[in-house]
């Protein structure tokens, strides 16, 4: 493993999801009362820019924080990259993709899921159903240029205000309840995500939800603590990058490192 490691100005990298106010308050609060970044940020390299692979309240955090500099391992963004963007929604979406296909039916129409193999031109929205019968699968065409249609994010935002959505409880929110059984939500996942699609949905400000978007891009280095005094200092960053580098190999040397399958963690202990 040779991973690219960085430290990039934060004012270069752009977001790809919005962000929970709750969630930037809560990590905003961990980085200053640890006075030190955990995590290098995932992050991938576009034209003199770089995409945040994860979600932004990190990175809205660490602005607040008044850190201009972060910690980052910087990835290709290849083709066979996977891409994963799931939503829960707390209330039935059958009748909000109804009317959105509606209102833009030559953009927008309804196809069968076994066929949807076919519209390498489009973007689909599967919804679900009481049963695989009762499954929506709403197919949005790209862009004449062969890019994602900026109609996914405005059926993303007609979707929010529409129906409530379900952010995912973090630590600080943790209480002691009787679990009780609920409906379960309904999960929405957009398909046929690829590189090219976050780069240009990142260049023009396309937002996706809080906490719907997941990258697989392989093996990450997490837990070096890297301080927030370093990053504030005013040296050269190839020196930032000099000690980013000493700190991940002083922690594989450590003995304190651990291998599980799908990459290395670096564990602080």
């Amino acid at each position: 493993m040779k991973p690219n490691l960085k430290i990039v100005p934060t004012s270069e990298i752009l977001p790809l999801t919005g962000f929970s106010e709750k969630k930037v308050i809560y990590l905003k609060n961990i980085i200053e009362n640890s006075e030190s970044i955990k995590n290098p940020l995932a992050l991938a390299a576009v034209e003199h820019k770089y995409l945040l692979l994860e979600d932004a309240a990190l990175l809205e955090a660490i602005r607040r924080a008044n850190i201009h500099f972060v910690p980052a391992q910087v990835i290709r963004l290849k083709k066979n990259l996977k891409i994963y963007a799931n939503l829960f929604a707390k209330d039935p979406v059958d009748s909000c993709l109804d009317d959105f296909q509606a209102r833009f039916p030559r953009s927008c129409r309804f196809v069968n899921e076994s066929a949807t193999g076919d519209f390498n031109n489009s973007h689909t929205i599967f919804a679900p159903g009481s049963g695989k019968q009762d499954e929506k699968v709403l197919a949005i065409k790209k862009t004449g240029a062969g890019y994602i249609s900026p109609l996914v994010f405005d059926f993303l935002e007609y979707l929010a205000c529409s129906c409530t959505l379900i952010e995912k409880i973090f630590p600080s929110e943790w209480r002691a309840v009787n679990l009780k059984k609920h409906d379960p939500p309904e999960l929405l996942r957009i398909t046929n995500l690829t590189g090219t699609d976050l780069r240009f949905s990142g260049m023009n400000g396309y937002l996706l939800p809080s906490g719907s978007l997941r990258v697989e891009f392989g093996s990450r280095i997490i837990g070096i603590n890297f301080p927030v005094r370093v990053l504030n200092e005013g040296v050269p960053a190839h020196q930032k990058e000099q000690f980013l580098y000493d700190l991940v190999n002083f922690r594989l040397k450590s003995g304190f490192s651990e291998y599980i399958k799908s990459g290395v963690y670096l564990l602080n202990y």
